[in-house]
């Protein structure tokens, strides 16, 4: 049996940078007021590529990514769930979630003290396709959404689970399909000092 998952409603994009005490410097020195959103455009685009090669030009370095993940906000207003069983739409009556926290005092407990944790994000509508070719039955009961909980990366004081993947019978998916539907617009820049 194939089985075919689509997820859609709030996409995100998101990218958490290391950046030192030095490599900030250097940054408003070479972009001025600028900065942040060059740091972005290194982070998830648009003109990454571009962005990347001039940071690097007037620089002399980029920053480390520490965390990169697209997904489907679960807790998305539009949210749906589309499921396909040999090409016949089905239903899965609840769905169980493995979730994996992201915490960035973990990520950055190396840092010198003033050394940053940027994150930056893009968000509009989008999608994400799972498909498990070869399954023997379906039991909805057996489909997982993985999420990555970010509510401390991304600041904020609801919950905010981004789910990337799904599992099948603890089996991952065959194809994975994580697709903006819609053009994206840069969400908020969060950033993560260490302190003593």
């Amino acid at each position: 049996m194939r089985l075919e998952v689509t997820l859609s409603g709030e996409f995100y994009k998101i990218c958490a940078q290391h950046v030192t005490k030095g490599q900030a410097e250097r940054l408003r020195q070479a972009y001025d007021k600028q900065w942040r959103q060059i740091l972005g455009r290194v982070a998830v685009g648009p003109g990454h590529k571009e962005a990347l090669s001039d940071v690097a030009a007037k620089t002399g370095q980029v920053p480390q990514v520490e965390y990169q993940r697209s997904g489907v906000l679960l807790s998305s207003p539009t949210l749906s769930l589309h499921i396909l069983v040999n090409g016949k739409e089905t239903v899965a009556e609840a769905l169980d979630q493995e979730l994996h926290p992201v915490a960035p005092a973990r990520i950055m407990e190396k840092y010198a003290v003033d050394d940053v944790l940027g994150v930056s994000a893009l968000t509009g509508g989008g999608y994400l396709h799972c498909v498990f070719p070869s399954i023997t039955d379906f039991d909805g009961s057996r489909l997982k959404l993985v999420c990555d909980d970010l509510q401390k990366l991304m600041n904020r004081k609801d919950g905010f689970e981004l789910v990337h993947t799904m599992t099948y019978d603890s089996l991952a998916p065959e194809k994975v399909e994580c697709v903006p539907a819609s053009s994206l617009e840069h969400a908020k820049q969060v950033y993560h000092a260490k302190r003593d």
